[in-house]
């Protein structure tokens, strides 16, 4: 459905109108509710108070890397001044930790194309995967996508 709406979409963009009613179709409410209030506080407008996605640079959440992306509550009035995270269970932790490490080296396999990332990201996971099971699921990420129904005919 949605690569239905994108590609009416985008068929449609020669009529702004048009292209608004496609999208219309397709729910946001994170514009107005998170995307809209939080340009406008960092614009001049009403203070947000909400969640963004930022480094952990600062290690706010200990036992996740700096270069992972946290999702922590903020206020923007217009600066961004990011809330330092409640105190959580070791194991919840734990968790984030091998989260975190797992998506870092998946981004990594991905920029560097390198399977061998991907199979350690597997492996980070914080998932019972037994590892008979880390090459298949390596090959089948890298294997071209079947045709689409029409390319097919």
């Amino acid at each position: 459905m949605l690569a239905a709406l994108s590609e009416e979409a985008l068929a449609a963009l020669a009529d702004p109108d048009a292209a608004r009613r496609v999208l219309e179709r397709r729910p946001t409410p994170w514009f107005d509710r998170a995307l809209v209030p939080l340009f406008a506080a960092r614009f001049g407008g009403p203070p947000y108070r909400g969640f963004l996605d930022v480094p952990n640079a600062a290690s706010a959440i200990a036992g996740v890397g700096r270069d992972a992306v946290v999702e922590l509550p903020v206020r923007v009035d217009p600066e961004i001044d990011v809330a330092a995270p409640m105190d959580m269970p070791a194991p919840i932790l734990a968790f984030l930790g091998a989260i975190g490490n797992a998506e870092d080296l998946a981004y990594r396999a991905a920029r560097d194309r390198d399977p061998s990332l991907l199979a350690a990201a597997l492996r980070a996971l914080p998932l019972p995967l037994d590892e008979a099971h880390i090459g298949p699921l390596v090959d089948a990420a890298l294997a071209p996508p079947p045709p689409l129904p029409e390319e097919a005919a």
